[in-house]
Formats: structure tokens, sequence, C-alpha cells
């Protein structure tokens, strides 16, 4: 490359139009507007999540129901959605389910956080179909 060449790629680089600059600094703050909306999006939709677990989990601890009665009762629900359509779902498989949740030793508490989970989660994905 000849002296002139460098010489005029120097000369082109220090005379673009402030106006290029303005619009690339412009197009970052934009940029990064996006990226923090996303974020704050994604923790609106995570705290709105949790309070309606949360809600979900207090109504279901304050119909009264029983330690076994919250195992069958989440069993029931991870074995409707994880079953194949059109499968039958067995009270064997349905016993079978509870004995394990049971034997996990989740506090009445936790339970009843996992049964406002799964409702929460069947309620906005999968009632939809």
């Amino acid at each position: 490359m000849s002296n002139i060449e460098k010489w005029l790629e120097q000369l082109l680089t220090y005379r673009e139009s402030p106006l290029e600059k303005e619009k690339e600094e412009i197009q970052k703050k934009v940029d990064e507007f996006e990226k923090l909306a996303e974020t704050i999006e994604e923790r609106e939709l995570e705290d709105d999540f949790h309070e309606q677990v949360q809600v979900a989990a207090y109504f279901i601890s304050q119909a009264g129901l029983s330690y076994n009665d919250l195992c069958w009762l989440l069993a029931e629900k991870i074995l409707k959605k994880t079953y194949k359509m059109g499968t039958p779902l067995s009270i064997g498989d349905t016993r079978l389910k509870a004995e394990v949740i049971f034997h996990n030793k989740l506090s009445y508490a936790e339970l009843c956080w996992l049964n406002g989970e799964l409702d929460i989660i069947i309620k906005k994905f999968f009632d939809k179909e």
C-alpha cells in the first residue's frame, strides 16, 4: 500500500460525518435500553409467577388437606401431565407416585407450594390447548 493510499484512508476515517457517530451512539443506547427492558420484563414475569404460586399455595394450605392427601394430589397432577395422551391413569400408578413423594419427606408447606406451582403451570401452559 502506497503512502498516498494510507493517507487517503486516514483522511476518510477522520472525516467521518458526525451524524454517523451519533447514529452509532444512539443505536448503542437503544440496544442497551432494549436489553434492560427485557431483563425487567423477565423479572416482572418471575415475580408475577412467584406471587401466583404463593396465593395458590396459601389456598391449598387453607383447604385442610392431610399430608397424605397432598401427596396423592401432587402425584395425580404430575401423572396426568406426564402420561401419554389417551393412556388411562391407574390407581396403582398414582399410589406408587404418591409413595415416592411421601418418602421424600417434604414439609407440608413444600407440598402446598408444589401443588400450587403445578396448578399455575398447568393453567398457563396446558389448559390453553
